[in-house]
């Protein structure tokens, strides 16, 4: 208890008994002498200077003046070690008895005064009730002080600052600890923040020491757990580059401490997020970094961990846009590394392209966004961009997965060379064999080529996938793939219904999903479920060609052949451009199906392959019709076109080997 905080005991000690004595002078008849030498003490204006003052009246004004004294005493300290004056029965004779049975230092001070009915101005029981509302109030604003100092966030920090200031530099040591405590808060966890104060000069103590060895790149085990402070100092280590590990049980348990007594500390939290994250325990460390967010959302250094932790949580498009409000503070390589990588992993190719370009020209040997430059180039179909980056990469790693990956797809779609193709995969089988995405991709190709991808075939493959996660959509859909390859309706209705019940609307892949899951569903003879989805889809989506061709379809199920006539000979007249040659060519498909006369038939084929000759509808559509007619010289000419666009399609080649026999 600091010597102001004494005095102040004392005095109010005495408070009730100098009631007491005022009542007790009111009560009794003072002696003629008595009254004599009050009489002279003071004569107030306008008397008579032979007219005695009144007793009550003098009694009052030196209460007054003792009252006032005590009260400038207050003014001048400002603890908020200071105690709160005790409720007292209108100040007689149990704060009497409190007072001489109690030390000074041992009299508790009331947060607020008890309501008093009736005063008189300028009385004693008015003064006091005055002097406790004043101390209730100086209480008050230290505890603000205190709950900003212990949430620790920039602005709470300020705030707190400017609550302590004091022009002549009378701080008390508690005051003094309080900001040096904040002080390390802003140099350590906030540095971009700007420290605007300065900490008065005193003596060594615990809290100097922490900030001393967290200084020096130590973690302070001696703090000890008294007080929020000694809990969280330590731990601004953790806001350096240390090595150091041997502290964090230390400092897990402290921190622990503090938020738990204090929730909803921005310091405590984030501290305790950069503890988990050294861990390794993402869901912790997303967990607090999060709460810290919310408490200060527009502090730098939170808003980067928070933006990297999103990253790791696959929340790509959040953390894109936080990573755009990092770098408006501050253009630096590591935020326009996060904003490439976040806008790229969301899908946002153009986007991610400016920022890996900056990147580039600043780091032109940086492998790893020559990679993502890369991946750019081909999901925008740029092949032989992507190949020669490809290329320049090789140079300094040719096992790495993403150049496996992207060469294999390269490969398959620019190169059609699926024999190359299945050689860069099998090499990736063989370095990353537990890797889902080298799972998939080898079992798309060999769903695609009905051949064995580092000797296992499609279904293998698959079954590793779902071995591993049971509801993996892109593994789903290629078991139905490989199902409806084969022409196995029950098998790739099983797991297409599993797709079509867990994908939303919203999904890039709805459409082509809920498409495929309907033309299994016609050939199931399931109209009615096939009905529903393709008339849903032909009224969101009428001038997609894939909806017009499955509407088609559905007509012609359900025996609508004049209605799908009509809209053929309407889609045909629309599609005369060089660039519709595809759309022609699958109009004069669908068409064929349902011409009566057999040269009509035959004459829509030929128009379909003149139209697209690699339409492999229309190739096979003509070995059956050259077949039917026992013309098996034609038909095997269509089916080797057949086989030589599908070489591995087990089907194809089983029936070239009966066509041997017939030739």
């Amino acid at each position: 208890m600091t010597t102001a905080t004494k005095t102040i005991s004392r005095i109010l000690a005495c408070l009730p008994l100098i009631a007491l004595l005022v009542l007790s002078g009111c009560a009794s008849k003072p002696s003629d002498n008595d009254s004599a030498e009050i009489g002279k003490a003071e004569v107030s204006p306008g008397t008579a200077a032979n007219t005695p003052v009144p007793e009550k009246e003098i009694l009052i004004q030196t209460a007054q003046k003792t009252q006032a004294e005590k009260t400038e005493i207050i003014a001048e300290t400002d603890s908020p070690e200071t105690p709160a004056i005790s409720d007292t029965e209108n100040g007689k004779d149990s704060a009497a008895e409190n007072a001489d049975s109690a030390e000074p230092e041992q009299t508790a001070l009331s947060a607020e005064a008890e309501p008093v009915e009736t005063q008189k101005s300028g009385s004693l029981e008015t003064r006091a009730v005055n002097l406790s509302t004043l101390l209730s109030t100086v209480r008050k604003t230290d505890e603000s002080v205190l709950k900003d100092a212990h949430t620790g966030s920039p602005d709470s920090i300020r705030r707190a600052v400017e609550s302590l200031s004091k022009q002549e530099g009378n701080y008390t040591q508690e005051e003094i600890d309080i900001l040096v405590s904040m002080t390390a808060f802003m140099n350590y966890a906030w540095k971009t923040e700007t420290v605007s104060w300065s900490v008065p000069q005193s003596e060594e103590t615990d809290y100097t020491a922490i900030v001393d060895s967290v200084r020096r790149g130590l973690y302070d085990t001696n703090g000890g757990s008294g007080d929020f402070f000694r809990q969280v100092l330590p731990s601004l280590i953790l806001c350096s580059s240390s090595p150091q590990t041997n502290y964090y049980d230390d400092a897990m348990f402290m921190l622990n401490l503090a938020v738990k007594d204090n929730p909803d500390s921005v310091i405590a939290n984030y501290l305790l997020g950069l503890l988990y994250r050294r861990t390794g325990d993402v869901d912790n460390s997303f967990l607090y970094i999060k709460k810290a967010y919310e408490g200060s959302a527009t502090t730098f250094e939170i808003q980067y961990e928070y933006c990297r932790l999103l990253m790791e949580k696959k929340q790509f498009s959040e953390a894109y846009n936080l990573a755009l409000q990092l770098l408006r503070k501050k253009n630096t390589a590591d935020i326009l590394k996060l904003c490439a990588e976040s806008a790229f992993n969301a899908g946002n190719m153009d986007t991610a392209e400016q920022y890996v370009a900056q990147i580039l020209l600043a780091e032109p040997e940086n492998i790893a966004y020559i990679m993502m430059r890369a991946q750019i180039l081909f999901s925008r179909g740029e092949y032989l961009k992507a190949s020669s980056l490809l290329d320049v990469y090789a140079k300094t790693d040719r096992t790495g997965l993403d150049y496996l990956l992207l060469r294999a797809r390269v490969q398959i779609q620019w190169n059609k060379n699926n024999n190359a193709a299945a050689a860069t995969m099998q090499t990736a089988l063989s370095l990353y064999p537990e890797n889902t995405d080298v799972l998939l991709l080898a079992a798309e190709l060999a769903v695609e080529t009905d051949t064995r991808i580092g000797g296992f075939d499609a279904a293998t493959l698959i079954e590793r996938v779902l071995e591993k996660d049971s509801s993996n959509l892109k593994a789903l859909q290629l078991k139905v793939n490989r199902a409806v390859q084969n022409s196995n309706w029950e098998e790739a209705f099983a797991s297409s219904q599993i797709i079509s019940e867990r994908i939303e609307k919203e999904d890039s892949e709805y459409m082509s999903i809920s498409l495929t899951h309907a033309t299994i569903c016609l050939n199931l003879g399931m109209i009615s479920e096939a009905d529903t989805i393709i008339n849903e889809l032909y009224g969101s989506y009428p001038d997609n060609e894939d909806v017009q061709l499955a509407y088609i379809n559905l007509l012609i199920a359900t025996g609508k052949k004049a209605q799908a006539l009509s809209l053929i000979n309407s889609l045909l007249q629309g599609a005369q451009n060089a660039t519709a040659a595809k759309k022609r060519s699958i109009l004069f498909y669908q068409r064929s199906r349902l011409q009566p006369d057999a040269t009509e038939e035959l004459n829509d084929l030929r128009s379909s392959l003149i139209a697209n000759p690699r339409n492999q509808d229309t190739l096979f559509a003509l070995y059956r019709y050259y077949f039917a007619r026992l013309d098996y010289r034609k038909a095997q000419y269509y089916l080797k076109q057949l086989i030589a666009l599908d070489s591995g399609n087990s089907e194809y080649l089983r029936l070239n080997a009966e066509l041997d026999q017939h030739l």
